[in-house]
């Protein structure tokens, strides 16, 4: 009942350097049901899955060597795809072969081989296992000139032979290389020669004109500076212009226009790539609400939309999207909407809505049918309708009719139903009336709750049928207290309730509401708990590294006060117009007693130090940046302000990890967000009054993304570039300096600074060789 398949990759033709085989085994299981007295099968064995997926693996990098041939399961002949596999299907194994990169031959004019010259390898592409890299500089050799400055080989298992030459006693050549720092290569269509010539013939570069053409094709010129010679001098020149790539971000408020120009002006520069125009920065989802089955007082759709939004950065360069941010939420659900009241009709829903969207699945609509309420029917004890008589429709509710409707006064008559409850909302309901003797009739007193729209039967009161003159002892000021003793406001208190029985049906209406009681500090409100709704935030700037020179925190406090409210009837939390809140820290309607903003703190001034303040928060003069926006339930906010002497490099704060950032390695992921360090003020929280369940008035939400990282055993230095190198070479803005006798760590790298200082130096001395004779004077293209 079980099988395992497994799919094996094995690798071959590096020798020791081979990499461990992979194996990636798949499971397959099946069950069945069988009858244990006959033996047979109730339900054969069935499999709970007939294929599975394995993921692709990528072939590794393995420096020297380029893979020749992946036996099978692969379509770029590099890499393994993912397969699937089936539960018929048996283990295999799939075989990738590497073979040695080849070399670069130095020979000379006669096409031999020059004695104890490097034959360097081929470095292999560390994007792709099967090639190498292009434009691998060719070695230095003292006294002689190569006929190429790089190797691009066809075939990267074959050798290239290149040609050097000894050139003459008076004559030199100036070689102009432009290095990419982004892709580590020369761009060879920028690569410039002056050619073998004599000794002080003029050096015709035009390294303006390079420059425009480089920043034009998106290009940042690194060292725009360098100098290029005047004049041939004996020997080789070598000058190296580094660029790297620039990039452009664009957001749904600044979208681009794909294949167009990014700068209007330079219209064939960078061009916007596929992927970042608005509709593919933003996409709108939206809920309607559809009503229908009122007629013409059928309510307008209620529409809500939600915008999904991404940001994306592209390569100006190459026009390849490098970065994209996902959609900002996988999914958004709306809120429910409060089916609106129609008189003379009820809905099939009190509420609709609370429908889910995705980024695929932008658009739903809920429908919400209305149908006509019935109404109540006076009839004669015969059964037959009363003539001329009025027939009222059932109130709304909305989803239903309100109970307990009091029935209509039809002169002349009375009716022992003083109201009516339908029990369907839509079908109509008969009310017998009688014809009373001359002297008999009913008094009715009914009591209205207009919050909920419901009659209160315990509160009405009926005379019954009695002799015309028979005082009416409804005790109202007894019932309007009791009313107010329960939490209801009675709206019409000076209503008239007769004072004796006449002839036929008098109906008598108390419209009462229920009162909404706010909850302060100083009016606690009844039941609650908590007397205190109140809430502090704290700033807190701690400053650190001048020892006993460091400056005292400094403390700012922001205080709030709450008002809640609750409905006296059913001692629910509401809002402030009674509607009912199921989470009642959501109902506190705060008040800011000193304003809602940090202001900005100035950083003291300590001798011999420089300040640096924690990164997202300095105002760009090295001051706390005012922090606004404060809410009651953010948590207590905590910056760090740290000193470093004068002349040493400044470690931030809270260094960010290198990453690609289009922005810069200085630049904060999340600039100004604020620290929120702690969740509780510690108060204790209200309850629903008469409960003791807490409830929390002043419970804040969970904090937001921390600022204060100042723990988080990160570390940073600041390294200024190499501006003129003797080896040839110079080094951008954000490369680290090193010299060929170096001694230093590469802080951000983590490399070896030897390793990477021999590395360097070869690049170095392979600009140094330049070009000889036979290369034409101008760039190739």
């Amino acid at each position: 009942m079980n099988k395992t398949i497994t799919w094996a990759i094995h690798y071959t033709g590096t020798g020791e350097n081979i990499p461990k085989d992979v194996q990636q085994p798949v499971n397959f299981t099946q069950s069945g049901v069988i009858d244990k007295v006959t033996g047979q099968w109730i339900k054969p064995l069935t499999w709970s899955a007939t294929k599975q997926d394995v993921a692709e693996v990528r072939t590794p990098v393995i420096n020297g060597y380029h893979v020749t041939n992946v036996d099978k399961d692969s379509q770029d002949n590099a890499n393994v795809d993912n397969v699937t596999l089936h539960n018929d299907d048996n283990s295999y194994t799939v075989t990738v072969t590497y073979a040695p990169n080849g070399r670069i031959i130095p020979v000379d004019p006669n096409g031999k081989p020059i004695p104890n010259a490097p034959t360097p390898q081929y470095p292999t592409d560390p994007n792709n296992p099967a090639k190498v890299t292009p434009d691998e500089p060719v070695p230095n050799i003292p006294g002689w000139a190569p006929s190429q400055p790089t190797v691009t080989p066809v075939d990267p298992g074959t050798d290239t032979d290149v040609v050097y030459h000894v050139p003459a006693k008076d004559e030199g050549v100036v070689n102009v290389f432009v290095h990419d720092n982004t892709t580590g290569q020369n761009l060879i269509n920028y690569y410039w020669t002056s050619g073998t010539e004599n000794v002080g013939t003029k050096v015709n570069y035009d390294k303006s004109s390079t420059i425009k053409e480089l920043v034009n094709s998106g290009y940042k010129v690194l060292n725009p500076e360098v100098t290029i010679p005047g004049e041939i001098t004996k020997g080789e020149q070598n000058v190296t212009i580094y660029v790297e790539h620039t990039t452009t971000t664009v957001t749904p408020k600044i979208p681009g226009n794909p294949d167009e120009p990014v700068d209007p002006t330079n219209p064939n520069g960078p061009k916007y790539p596929g992927g970042t125009d608005i509709n593919s920065l933003k996409k709108t989802g939206t809920q309607t609400i559809h009503y229908v089955g009122a007629g013409d007082k059928t309510p307008a759709d209620n529409k809500q939309s939600f915008d999904f939004t991404k940001t994306i950065t592209f390569d100006n360069v190459t026009g390849k999207i490098i970065n994209d941010s996902g959609w900002n939420v996988d999914n958004h659900t709306f809120g429910n909407v409060d089916t609106p009241v129609v008189p003379g009709y009820h809905a099939d829903k009190a509420s609709s809505g609370g429908t889910t969207i995705t980024p695929d699945d932008l658009n739903k609509t809920v429908t919400v049918t209305y149908t006509k309420n019935g109404k109540i029917i006076p009839v004669d004890p015969s059964g037959n309708p009363i003539p001329d008589v009025p027939t009222p429709q059932y109130p709304t509710d909305p989803t239903k009719v309100t109970p307990d409707e009091p029935v209509p006064t039809v002169p002349g008559m009375n009716s022992e139903t003083p109201t009516v409850t339908p029990k369907n909302s839509g079908k109509d309901t008969e009310v017998t009336y009688n014809v009373p003797t001359k002297d008999e009739g009913v008094v009715n007193v009914i009591v209205t709750d207009t919050t909920t729209g419901q009659n209160l039967t315990d509160y009405g009161w009926t005379s019954g049928t009695q002799k015309t003159v028979t005082k009416v002892d409804f005790d109202k000021p007894g019932t309007i207290k009791k009313l107010e003793d329960a939490g209801y406001k009675v709206t019409n208190p000076d209503v008239t309730v007769p004072g004796e029985v006449t002839k036929g049906t008098t109906n008598v209406v108390i419209k009462v509401e229920h009162q909404i009681v706010p909850v302060t500090p100083d009016k606690p409100g009844n039941g609650l708990k908590n007397t205190d709704p109140t809430k502090t935030v704290t700033e807190t700037v701690h400053y650190v590294g001048v020892g006993d020179q460091t400056p005292t925190d400094k403390t700012t406090q922001l205080h709030f006060t709450g008002t809640a409210y609750y409905d006296a009837v059913t001692g629910k939390w509401t809002d402030a117009n009674g509607h009912e809140l199921k989470d009642q820290t959501k109902n506190i309607t705060w008040t800011a007693k000193d304003g809602n903003k940090f202001a900005a703190v100035a950083t003291p001034t300590v001798d011999g130090y420089t300040a640096k303040v924690q990164d997202g928060c300095d105002d760009g003069n090295g001051n706390v940046k005012e922090l606004s926006n404060i809410e009651p339930t953010s948590g207590n906010i905590d910056v760090t302000v740290t000193y470093s002497k004068n002349g040493q490099p400044t470690t931030p704060t809270n260094p960010e990890k290198p990453t690609d950032n289009p922005n810069g390695p200085e630049t904060p992921v999340n600039p100004g967000t604020p620290t929120n360090s702690n969740t509780s003020n510690g108060q204790s929280a209200p309850v629903y009054p008469g409960t003791s369940t807490s409830t929390g008035l002043n419970t804040p939400t969970s904090p937001t993304s921390p600022m204060n990282l100042a723990n988080s055993g990160a570390t940073s230095a600041t390294v200024q570039p190499l501006a003129n190198s003797g080896a040839g070479y110079a080094m951008s803005n954000n490369q680290h300096a090193a010299t060929a006798q170096g001694g230093t760590s590469l802080p951000q790298t983590g490399n070896n600074d030897a390793v990477s200082a021999s590395a360097l130096g070869l690049m170095g001395l392979a600009a140094a060789t330049g070009l000889g004779l036979g290369v034409a004077k101008k760039r190739h293209e």
